[in-house]
C-alpha cells in the first residue's frame, strides 16, 4: 500500500513538474501550422545573411513567419544577433555584449554590407505582415534582457511570441507578459553536454523546469526528444520542431576558423 501510494506521488509530481501553461493551442492558434523562415530568408552563399534586414524582408514578402535571435549590446540595445561571438558572422574577435550599438555598426555582416540590425529596424522591416518567433539568448543578467526586449516589442502592432533555452527567461514572460505566448527551446542531453554543468542537460532535457515557467509550446531539434517532452506535448503543450531542412555549414565553419 506504502509503495502504491509513493507510486501515485511520484506520478504527480512528475506530471506537474512537467507540465505545460494554461490551454496552449488556442492561446498559440494564429502561430501553429506555420513555416518559419529560421533566422529570416537568408541564403546558403550569403549574399543575404542571416538574422539580417533583408532576409526579414524576404521572409515578409514570401509571407514566411519569422525567427530571430535577440541580445544585448554593451549599452543594452536589444540586436538580432545569433552567436555569443561575433566571429562567425564579423571576423571579429569579441563577444557582442561587449561593445556599444555604436561600434557593432562597423561591422559587416559576412561579405555584405549589411550590418547587425536593431530588434527595432527588425519590427520595422516585417511590419507586422508576418508572425515573428522571438528568441532571447542567455544572458547572465536574465532580467534585463527580457525586460528591454519587452519594451521594444509590446509597442509593436504584429503578432510575436517568445522562447528561449533558459527556463528562467520563459518564467520571467510567465510573470511579466502572461497574455504572451511563449515557449521552452530545448536540447538533447548529449548537445548540452559540456555547455551547461551536470545535471542540467538532464533536467533541461526533460523539461522539468517547466513548473516554473509553464511554458504553451516546446521548441525542439528533429534530432530527438526524451520521454518528458513527449508526455508534456501529450499534456498538451503545442509542438515546434527547429531546422527541419538542413544547411550547409561550410560558411560557419570557415569564419570561425578565420577567428
Amino acid at each position: 500500500m506504502i509503495g502504491f501510494i509513493l507510486l501515485v506521488f511520484l506520478t504527480a509530481l512528475y506530471v506537474f513538474l512537467i507540465s505545460p501553461g494554461w490551454k496552449p493551442r488556442e492561446k498559440g492558434a494564429d502561430f501553429l501550422g506555420l513555416n518559419y523562415a529560421h533566422r529570416g530568408l537568408h541564403t546558403k552563399d550569403s549574399s543575404i545573411p542571416e538574422n539580417s534586414l533583408p532576409a526579414f524582408r524576404l521572409a515578409a514578402e514570401k509571407g514566411y513567419a519569422a525567427e530571430l535571435d535577440v541580445r544585448l549590446t554593451a549599452d543594452g540595445i536589444p540586436v538580432v544577433f545569433h552567436d555569443e561571438s561575433l566571429c562567425r558572422m564579423t571576423g571579429d574577435r569579441r563577444n557582442l555584449k561587449d561593445i556599444t550599438l555604436e561600434r557593432l555598426q562597423d561591422l559587416k555582416l559576412l561579405e555584405t554590407q549589411e550590418k547587425v540590425p536593431t530588434l527595432q529596424e527588425v519590427l520595422g522591416v516585417i511590419e507586422g505582415r508576418v508572425p515573428i518567433l522571438v528568441e532571447i539568448k542567455y544572458d547572465p543578467d536574465y532580467k534585463e534582457i527580457c525586460e528591454k526586449a519587452l519594451d521594444v516589442l509590446k509597442v509593436y502592432a504584429g503578432l510575436w511570441c517568445v522562447e528561449s533555452f533558459d527556463p528562467r527567461i520563459v518564467a520571467w514572460f510567465r510573470k511579466h507578459a502572461p497574455e504572451i505566448w511563449r515557449g521552452q527551446l530545448v536540447a538533447t542531453r548529449r548537445d548540452m553536454k559540456g555547455v551547461v554543468p551536470w545535471p542540467l542537460p538532464l533536467l533541461l532535457s526533460n523539461v522539468v523546469f517547466n513548473c516554473i515557467a509553464r511554458p504553451h509550446f516546446i521548441a525542439h531539434s528533429k534530432g530527438g526528444t526524451s520521454v518528458s517532452v513527449r508526455m508534456c506535448e501529450l499534456i498538451g503543450a503545442a509542438p515546434i520542431v527547429w531546422t527541419v531542412e538542413d544547411t550547409d555549414d561550410k560558411k560557419w565553419y570557415e569564419y570561425r576558423n578565420l577567428c
